[in-house]
């Protein structure tokens, strides 16, 4: 099993111990587990096992459904108690490692399967729902989360943000290696064409700032986490 990434069991910990449950998946499931911290598995939370070799995971109505009810919306969240799902307060995870795939020198099949699908959907889907859920894609951020940069709008705001850049720039990386050895290795979109290695550097060098609030960590209840061996750094 690979190490989880740096922060993590330090970060988790404190919030289950304020009342949090966490529910998780693979590898990460297991670091938490092995660090004594109680965890329900992703299976267990949508009633449907890990197919196609781990492929699907993540992408089921019982975590989407968690991810995107409004809390604005009286009939989400009745949707919800219907279905007897709980609601993520807080979502933490990173993406398939693409780029040390490419870098590692993977061609074909073998570099297609670090392509991740089900991270990019929840991610997006939590930072969508940044009125209500706090989404943490770089440890960098454990810090502020723990001091309360999740308890307000601008904090959400500002990590969902994040959260957008992370995923836009991983596609472009991923388009931008698809476009290798191709006669026009450009995407349209609608009437416009970007290059993508500028995309890609326009998406990751954006920096949103605020200053974080200290509150305590009570405020997170229920936590969606699943992060890889190492993580793409957002600067």
């Amino acid at each position: 099993m690979f190490p989880t990434s740096p922060g993590l069991i330090e970060f988790i910990r404190p919030l289950v111990e304020s009342g949090m449950s966490v529910v998780s998946t693979g590898g990460t499931a297991k670091a938490l587990v092995d660090a004594g911290i109680p965890v329900t598995n992703v299976s267990d939370q949508t009633g449907f096992p890990e197919v196609l070799d781990g492929r699907v995971k993540t992408l089921h109505p019982k975590i989407h459904m968690a991810l995107l009810a409004r809390s604005f919306v009286d009939q989400d969240f009745s949707t919800l108690k219907k279905y007897e799902i709980e609601p993520f307060d807080l979502v933490v995870g990173n993406l398939y490692l693409f780029e040390n795939a490419v870098n590692q020198g993977k061609q074909g099949q073998e570099l297609i399967e670090f392509i991740d699908i089900g991270g990019p959907s929840f991610l997006r889907a939590a930072a969508k729902s940044f009125e209500r859920i706090t989404t943490v894609v770089d440890p960098s951020d454990y810090g502020d989360v723990l001091q309360g940069l999740g308890k307000t709008i601008e904090g959400r705001r500002r990590l969902a943000a994040k959260v957008f850049s992370h995923t836009g720039s991983y596609d472009a990386m991923i388009a931008e290696s698809l476009s290798q050895g191709l006669s026009a290795p450009h995407v349209a979109l609608g009437e416009s064409w970007f290059n993508l290695s500028d995309m890609g550097r326009t998406l990751s060098n954006k920096q949103i700032g605020t200053e974080p609030v200290v509150l305590p960590v009570e405020f997170i209840r229920r936590v969606f986490c699943k992060v890889n061996p190492s993580v793409i750094t957002i600067s």
